[in-house]
């Protein structure tokens, strides 16, 4: 894996420089020019701002549950600055800031030139892993995330630094094909304990047109990596392989003659984890789901509702009592008067195995400056 990193980054470098010598002729009048001012690329800075109230039936939530404290508060607010570098490259950079902290979240280029229909992004990524986990927060269908994507990439996903190469072939239809290394971090599911680890990903994904109307998603990822258990799991500890992969499925519905008032979206994933030892036994993997459908009923308004169900192994129960089957019903209305502002209100019962906890969630979701509007 190390070497076919290495190799990746070789390809990226090279490809770039063959691309800067055949085109050098046009570069020098172009907006890319060092000793002029071009507006073309000053970088584009937008705020996204997430205010959130959350109110419970229980006095203290559960570890599983507990990203988000009951009561009113800022969730998030991202700082995004994006521009091209240049006519090869273009840069992406967030910073997030909560009421606790500021981190920086994403912060890449992504080529645009690359030949053979190629597209590289090196940096520090929100990973191409299925449908929910690429998704910035404020473009949530839903407050929380799906328990079977906190469950194994954590309450904000999978983000990891490292290079991503995707293949967009030259089809009928939409296919990208995608394969990438990352390093191995603490808070993903190959927290290697071994510096200068690495793990891989593969993702695919194809959109197929179902009429004049309607579109059909369909796509598969798998990642694999070493991973280090401590001393506190059920699982013996010591150094392990570990893999997920996932199937996602999406379909979506928007007529022509009504296309800013009525809209239906479908979707679905399923997603395992699981650990393998070095004699090749496999761990209980932990697995799961979400079905959620989202209709948008006006220009303003759309109903939302989504199933999400979990299984657990033993070794993330910290109970006797708790169950390893959890699952979840959620409903939610929203109110978008533009595509720079959001309203929603959200009720949730969670079965927690002993106990049902229902939430009742508010969220206020808006946007500043020049960040590209996002379609809900």
């Amino acid at each position: 894996m190390k070497y076919s990193f290495a190799l990746a980054i070789a390809f990226l470098v090279w490809a770039q420089v063959l691309l800067v010598s055949q085109a050098d002729a046009q570069v020098v009048n172009s907006d890319a020019s060092i000793t002029g001012i071009s507006r073309a690329f000053n970088p584009a800075i937008s705020v996204n701002g997430l205010f959130l109230y959350l109110d419970t039936n229980l006095e203290e939530r559960p570890a599983v549950a507990e990203e988000l404290e009951p009561g009113i508060h800022l969730q998030e607010l991202e700082l995004v600055f994006t521009s091209n570098v240049d006519v090869y490259l273009k840069a992406d950079a967030t910073i997030a800031f909560s009421e606790e902290e500021a981190s920086v979240e994403n912060l890449y280029l992504t080529t645009l030139q690359l030949p053979f229909y190629l597209q590289a992004k090196i940096g520090k990524i929100n990973v191409p892993f299925g449908l929910q986990n690429p998704l910035h927060t404020h473009t949530w269908p839903f407050v929380e995330p799906p328990m079977i994507n906190e469950a194994i990439f954590g309450f904000e996903g999978w983000k990891d630094t490292g290079i991503a190469l995707s293949w967009l072939a030259p089809f009928p239809w939409y296919f990208n094909l995608t394969g990438a290394g990352f390093e191995a971090g603490e808070e993903t599911p190959f927290n290697s304990g071994h510096q200068g680890d690495l793990d891989g990903l593969v993702y695919l994904d194809n959109l197929f047109p179902m009429g004049e109307s309607a579109t059909l998603r369909v796509g598969g990822s798998y990642a694999w990596g070493p991973a280090s258990l401590e001393g506190d799991s059920i699982l013996k500890p010591g150094n392990y392989d570990s893999q997920v992969w996932g199937a996602d499925l999406q379909i979506k519905w928007r007529p022509a003659e009504l296309m800013r008032s009525r809209a239906l979206v479908l979707q679905s994933e399923y997603l395992e984890h699981k650990y393998f030892s070095s004699d090749k036994s496999i761990s209980d993997p932990i697995s799961g789901y979400y079905v959620l459908g989202m209709a948008q009923v006006s220009r303003f308004f759309w109903l939302q509702a989504r199933y999400d169900s979990l299984r657990r192994p033993d070794y993330q129960l910290n109970r006797q009592d708790e169950s390893r089957y959890r699952d979840r019903w959620s409903a939610a209305v929203a109110f978008v008067p533009t595509e720079f502002q959001a309203y929603k209100v959200e009720y949730s019962e969670v079965n927690l195995g002993d106990q049902i906890e229902r939430l009742m969630l508010a969220q206020i979701n808006f946007t500043i400056g020049s960040h590209p509007a996002h379609a809900y």
